[in-house]
């Protein structure tokens, strides 16, 4: 059972989380020194009772974002534009306060019950993957949608869309790419998705990042403008079927200089259903 001096730091930790998101998309979070922990038991006594009633908030949070949400569906033709989650818009306000709040207010408790959770487990790993792969351009997760109703498909993460091309009219990748790197928080690892046409390097941690700089200036470094690009997992918290993930993707000169100008960034919200993490929300980008 956490004591109460754990709860408040970890507590702490999360909001210092959430704000570093805000004001950076390069800082670390306490989780990543935490990752190579063994799972601990089951919970027991009055904190499993704790974490049950917050679980039931998260679930009450869950569903009044669903109700509020809407599509913009750009089609499920060729070229697989999928869906993206949308909110109505307060006219008055120039924006939607309630699901912002809500959206907010799970995201705060997910990272605030699930900050000191270990990352070893199963559904982690089967979480990275499914996120690797959405931003590789192999798989697209589903949208969480509330029971009975018909799943859609996530639109296209970072650069990996295809988009019609009005001169061939054909399905064009914006920015085809052969080799997709990822850099997972220390001690992490998982199984990469797999593909026929991208090559999938998968790293954990600062030792992870140094080998695949070493590896791409190796090989690419002659070339005065050769750009390192890759998806680095900066937070990752999961807790009790729902997970905060937040992904910067830096670009490097020829793997040793940062780039102004990089391949954006995201935080997401996944919710566990049926066995696969789907998409619940999209809560922030910047470019």
């Amino acid at each position: 059972m956490r004591t109460a001096t754990t709860r408040r730091a970890a507590i702490a930790r999360a909001l210092y989380a959430i704000v570093g998101l805000l004001i950076t998309a390069g800082a670390a979070t306490a989780q990543q020194s935490k990752a190579s922990r063994v799972s601990p038991a089951p919970a027991a006594g009055p904190a499993a009772g704790e974490d049950d009633r917050y679980f039931a908030r998260a679930n009450v949070l869950r569903a009044r974002i669903l109700e509020q949400a809407s599509w913009a569906d750009f089609g499920a033709g060729e070229c697989r534009a999928g869906a993206l989650r949308v909110f109505s818009i307060d006219s008055a306000t120039a924006k939607n306060s309630d699901a912002t709040n809500l959206i907010g207010d799970l995201e705060r408790l997910v990272i605030a019950r699930g900050v000191e959770a270990p990352l070893d487990s199963g559904q982690v790993k089967e979480l990275l993957t499914t996120l690797m792969g959405w931003e590789a351009g192999i798989t697209r997760p589903k949208w969480d949608v509330p029971a009975g109703q018909q799943t859609r498909e996530a639109l296209a993460a970072g650069l990996t869309g295809e988009f019609l091309n009005p001169v061939t009219g054909k399905c064009e990748l914006l920015s085809p790419l052969d080799t997709m790197r990822f850099v997972l928080p220390s001690g992490v690892s998982a199984e990469p998705p797999r593909s026929r046409e991208i090559a999938v390097l998968v790293r954990s941690g600062p030792e992870g990042l140094n080998s695949l700089r070493d590896d791409f200036f190796a090989k690419s470094g002659h070339q005065p403008n050769a750009a390192l690009v890759y998806t680095n997992v900066i937070t990752l918290v999961p807790w009790r079927g729902y997970a905060v993930v937040a992904v910067n993707r830096p670009a490097e000169l020829r793997g040793a200089v940062l780039q102004k100008k990089t391949a954006g960034g995201a935080v997401y919200l996944f919710h566990r259903v049926r066995g696969e993490w789907r998409l619940l929300a999209i809560t922030r980008t910047w470019g």
